[in-house]
């Protein structure tokens, strides 16, 4: 298989420094990353019916920003890869989609799942090229 393009998605919202004494302040922090979590797993929903459908403009269109800045996405707590990946002899492809939590040796990552695509559908994404580091 040939690995094509790899879309990061933001899960969370940076992390913030709270003291122990301030739930309140704890306790919006984690109600902020909880929704923001929602709503990224809502959008992977969303990218894997497009997929599965074989809908590449509108799996354009449900991208948020398509050229993500994958340095601040990176610092985030949790983050989504999606890894487009196609074999052309078989015409076969295949969507795999994992969470990122942690920096550093601490990163874990959980694979969420995987959805078969056309080969062509990864081909046909024309995301604009990721500005070089």
């Amino acid at each position: 298989m040939k690995s094509r393009k790899q879309i990061w998605l933001a899960a969370s919202i940076p992390a913030k420094k709270t003291r122990k004494r301030d739930v309140e302040g704890r306790e919006e922090n984690d109600r902020k990353q909880r929704i923001a979590l929602d709503e990224a797993m809502s959008q992977v929903d969303a990218l894997c019916e497009k997929a599965s459908a074989g809908d590449a403009s509108g799996f354009i269109a449900a991208l948020d920003d398509p050229c993500v800045d994958t340095k601040n996405v990176s610092a985030l707590p949790i983050r989504i890869s999606i890894q487009l990946s196609s074999c052309p002899s078989c015409e076969c492809g295949l969507m795999a989609i994992s969470m990122h939590s942690g920096t550093g040796q601490q990163q874990k990552v959980e694979a969420v799942g995987q959805v078969e695509i056309r080969a062509h559908f990864a081909s046909e994404i024309c995301l604009p090229p990721r500005p070089s580091v």
